[in-house]
């Protein structure tokens, strides 16, 4: 799936947990909007510039700061798995590690492994994923670790 809204509702709901509240009469404020598990809004749009909270999610898909937060709550909700993200510049970003990529495709890859005993962490894979961007890599990467 390419970056864009699809794919950001997708990772809001799957991998960050959210949930979008409408109510039956259609979206009017503050009837609507992105929610975390239970209760409470999601995020608040004035951190979040040219993204409306009653309908967006947050641009995991196409922002590295977004994207990051994914990682963070992957980890958060399954302790014991690390994060590693290869590729592109070879930018320190100060989460996980990033080198360059070998291949030289100029696309990232990013992965969760390990497991929650480290004496069971046999380099357990749970999802990898490339893609041109850092965020897209570690959503499809995050969606993969979750199974969906």
């Amino acid at each position: 799936m390419a970056a864009g809204s699809e794919m950001d509702a997708l990772v809001a709901e799957k991998a960050m947990g959210w949930r979008f509240r409408k109510d039956d009469a259609g979206c009017e404020e503050p009837e609507c909007g992105w929610e975390f598990p239970g209760g409470g809004w999601a995020f608040d749009e004035d951190s979040w510039p040219g993204v409306d909270a009653s309908y967006d999610a947050l641009p995991f898909s196409s922002n590295t700061a977004a994207a990051f937060e994914v990682v963070d709550c992957v980890q958060a909700n399954h302790p014991g798995w690390r994060f590693s993200l290869l590729g592109g510049d070879g930018e320190d970003l100060g989460k996980g590690q990033l080198l360059p990529t070998t291949a030289g495709s100029g696309q990232w890859q990013a992965e969760f492994f390990g497991h929650a005993d480290p004496k069971q962490n046999y380099g357990q894979r749970h999802g990898q994923a490339y893609a041109d961007t850092r965020a897209l890599a570690i959503c499809r990467a995050a969606l993969m670790a979750i199974g969906d």
